[in-house]
């Protein structure tokens, strides 16, 4: 089932798209179709999952309904912006002409370019946080084969990114392209001192919606760790994972996980000594 159906709802979404499809063409609109049905396929293969998917193309509000729309609108214009104005004759590529219209200059045409992902970026960021509210859109969500690899590291959105990294230019792309550096973080950082239990089942309770409160306390301190991380930051960011474990220790009952773990048996063992060859070592802050 289609999202963007009409040549009114891309324009909504991409207003310069109005003088491709008012420019006298017949045919115009329809040259971008196959675009859009790449961005609508992708869209479902990529971040939604078809039951999700086909549940908000059939119904769902009015505010997802226009970020669907541009984020469909956003992936198929980029698409197709270099093969827009292109013509390919028996003398080699032409270029459509229009007496009418000044050519674009090549830098408003590479920040129309540049502009478009950042927009379906955020749009994409916007839905999923929609998504994850609903506790229906989120069931559907959590069926998607793409469902544990958009959600297997402690940032899910770009915004997050942004957030814990301090790198004001973060995007949701770059977030997918940190993803496998972000795994080793988590998993040969932060797992060792909070133990892989309970990281493994922070994880999984965030997938779920099901945080309480004290999770919620311990997942932003490794969010705040992990930013500091990858931002080169480690002075600060091991700071901030000693204080989430002693926010742990103090009130082992809430944290069942990390207290049944062999990394908190490791850390009251009365044999126990801060050694650099331990994979718990605390270097001084």
């Amino acid at each position: 089932m289609k999202i963007l159906k009409t040549q009114e709802q891309f324009v909504k979404a991409i207003p310069t798209v109005e003088g491709l499809i008012n420019d006298g063409d017949e045919n115009a609109y329809s040259r971008l179709e196959t675009y859009i049905d790449t961005a609508e396929m992708w869209l479902e293969d990529e971040v939604l999952g078809i039951e999700l998917f086909s549940s908000l193309a059939d119904k769902c509000s009015d505010e997802i309904k226009s970020l669907l729309e541009v984020i469909i609108a956003c992936k198929a214009f980029v698409e197709a912006i270099s093969f827009i104005d292109l013509i390919l004759t028996s003398n080699g590529f032409g270029i459509v002409n229009n007496s009418n219209l000044s050519p674009a200059s090549r830098e408003r045409v590479e920040k129309l370019k540049a502009q478009c992902p950042l927009r379906m970026d955020s749009s994409i960021d916007l839905l999923l946080q929609k998504v994850y509210k609903d506790a229906d859109l989120l069931a559907l969500w959590q069926k998607a084969g793409c469902f544990p690899m958009l959600t297997d590291t402690l940032f899910w959105y770009g915004g997050e990114l942004k957030k814990y990294s301090g790198k004001a230019d973060s995007t949701r792309v770059q977030l997918m392209e940190l993803r496998p550096q972000l795994l080793l973080m988590q998993t040969h950082t932060l797992a060792k001192y909070v133990s892989p239990e309970y990281l493994n089942e922070l994880i999984d309770k965030r997938r779920k919606n099901g945080f309480t409160h004290e999770d919620n306390l311990i997942y932003n301190y490794m969010q705040t760790a992990l930013g500091g991380l990858l931002s080169n930051q480690d002075r600060q960011a091991y700071s901030i994972i000693e204080t989430a474990i002693n926010a742990m220790v103090d009130n082992l009952e809430k944290y069942p996980a990390y207290r049944a773990s062999q990394t908190y048996a490791l850390k009251i063992s009365e044999k126990y000594q801060n050694k650099k060859t331990d994979p718990t070592f605390f270097f001084s802050v």
